[in-house]
């Protein structure tokens, strides 16, 4: 099964939008996305939570857990700007995405090494 943007932005915004969600309790879920069969519903979940953007584990009948991840909120706050949106489901946006994590890695190890050579006295400030 091919992977689909549209269904994992609707699965993430379907948690969300939970009021039983809120990250203090375990809760069953397991809910339709107009549009889309369970079997791939349940494949889109199963990616997100390996992902680690849905805190849950599969049941039986569907899943358990705590509702999105901090790195779940993260990608769902970017994929609300419609403009993101957009570039997110282009190849180039892949790309763009990938390469934005990477300098954001970046610079913050070198505010980070900036820092502690301050601390420890070796500041080249």
């Amino acid at each position: 099964m091919k992977r689909n943007k549209e269904l994992l932005r609707a699965i993430l915004l379907e948690v969300e939008e939970s009021p039983g969600f809120d990250g203090r309790k375990r809760q069953f879920f397991s809910f339709e996305i107009q549009g889309y069969t369970p079997a791939e519903v349940h494949f889109h979940v199963h990616m997100l939570i390996r992902s680690k953007y849905l805190e849950a584990e599969e049941h039986e009948d569907g899943f358990i857990g705590h509702g999105l991840t901090l790195a779940g909120h993260d990608y769902l706050d970017t994929l609300r700007d419609s403009f993101a949106w957009r570039i997110t489901k282009t190849k180039t946006g892949e790309a763009i995405m990938a390469v934005s994590r990477v300098l954001g890695q970046v610079i913050s190890g070198i505010v980070r090494q900036t820092i502690n050579d301050h601390i420890s006295g070796r500041s080249i400030l």
